[in-house]
């Protein structure tokens, strides 16, 4: 008797109909009632750790801080993970997953930042170059009527 309680007590302690440990998987609205038409109270943004009371259906019920007020709702299942089972070493490597690719990505932005600005200059010369052109043209066109002004004149 005493194995099967101990059993159901750790069950139910896990239980995420009891409670339950979520991560916002991106920015989460939190909503007054477990619906998608409803009222959204606030955001939460991306990978914070929520606490869930209870669920109705594919809807958690929070309780949050959004900016400086605590808010009271719903968030959806897709927008959060379930953090049970997960392992802080789980977390980190994740963490240190997401911080390497935000990592690569700044070099990408320096990168194409730095071709953007090298095109900018060859931009700039060739804008350059094509008004040289443009009045060379303009001075020759000038010369020839002289030319013919000139020829014709004889």
């Amino acid at each position: 008797m005493k194995y099967l309680a101990a059993v159901l007590l750790t069950w139910f302690a896990a239980s995420p109909l009891l409670a339950a440990e979520l991560m916002t998987i991106k920015r989460t609205p939190v909503r007054a009632q477990p619906q998608k038409a409803a009222t959204i109270l606030g955001h939460v943004e991306g990978n914070i750790i929520l606490k869930s009371d209870r669920r109705k259906d594919y809807w958690f019920h929070v309780t949050v801080k959004v900016g400086q007020q605590t808010v009271t709702g719903w968030v959806y299942q897709t927008d959060v993970q379930n953090m049970m089972g997960r392992s802080k070493g789980q977390l980190l490597a994740e963490n240190k997953r997401l911080y390497n690719e935000l990592l690569e990505l700044r070099g990408r932005n320096k990168e194409l930042t730095h071709r953007l600005g090298q095109a900018q200059d060859s931009l700039k010369t060739v804008s350059t170059e094509r008004d040289q052109l443009k009045h060379d043209l303009d001075t020759a066109r000038k010369e020839l009527a002289e030319l013919k002004a000139a020829s014709a004149k004889r």
